[in-house]
């Protein structure tokens, strides 16, 4: 019997792209789609791409009643879901794309996140990353999916640290498309102002360190220096991130590479 699922959030980007996701997946039924602006609206008026499929309406987010639902997914802005966490905090499952429960210490989210408020329920939250917390995701009833740049770092990481190949600083630049900035113009971040320029910004002090911090010091117990600048690139999607740290054991990163990923179906090298 495939599982009904809802997601909330969806007029923008992460929330349309998951929502073509889960369309295609086999034991998925989309039974309802939920937003606040966007009530009202079927989300291929909103997206031309999905005319085709895209004749639910999405329906008030005031109205989402978890009982109907296997799985509830939010995709709302950043700050936003923990404002409507008495909606969800009941679901069978819930899995949540912002970044409002993904750091669990109370000091490290406040330092990160100066504009958000904490919330205590981060603390029932799996982090969302397979390839590290499998195992406890499967068990899961709250995830927290992992930050772009989060996941690309992390991914690049973890054989590092697996290996022990690191012996001292961690220095990684990542650089980013303009589509991960959401889909509502902002001065800095709307695509006509990126499509031609490359810069860094939140110099060493990007909000994603907080949970690259957590999540290797929950895999592999141990706490690193990392030192990461993100930068904006010239292109609507992706993400390019260099890694650069010492290592004096003489190992091969490749092999360590190969080794940690050898039975992941996502990862390509």
């Amino acid at each position: 019997m495939k599982k009904k699922v809802c997601i909330a959030g969806v007029s923008g980007y992460i929330g349309a792209q998951l929502y073509r996701i889960l369309l295609n997946h086999p034991e998925i039924e989309i039974a309802d789609l939920f937003g606040a602006e966007s009530a009202g609206q079927k989300i291929g008026d909103i997206y031309p791409s999905l005319t085709k499929y895209g004749q639910m309406t999405i329906k008030q987010l005031s109205t989402l009643n978890w009982l109907n639902y296997d799985i509830v997914f939010s995709a709302l802005p950043n700050g936003e879901t923990s404002k409507y966490w008495d909606l969800f905090k009941n679901s069978r499952l819930f899995i949540d794309t912002s970044a409002d429960f993904r750091v669990k210490a109370a000091d490290l989210f406040s330092k990160y996140y100066p504009d958000q408020t904490y919330s205590v329920a981060s603390k029932n939250f799996v982090y969302g990353l397979p390839e590290l917390f499998r195992s406890r995701i499967r068990e899961a009833k709250c995830i927290a999916v992992p930050g772009c740049f989060a996941t690309s770092i992390i991914l690049g990481l973890a054989p590092i640290f697996a290996a022990d190949l690191n012996d001292g600083g961690v220095f990684v630049t990542s650089v980013t498309g303009s589509s991960g900035s959401g889909s509502k113009p902002k001065d800095k971040t709307h695509h006509p102002v990126r499509n031609d320029s490359y810069f860094g910004y939140e110099p060493l002090n990007h909000r994603h360190t907080a949970e690259i911090m957590e999540a290797v010091e929950a895999r592999f117990n141990q706490s690193p220096k990392i030192a990461f600048q993100a930068h904006s690139g010239p292109f609507v999607r992706g993400i390019h991130t260099t890694i650069l740290f010492q290592s004096a054991n003489g190992r091969d990163i490749f092999a360590a590479v190969k080794e940690f990923y050898k039975n992941e179906k996502f990862i390509f090298y």
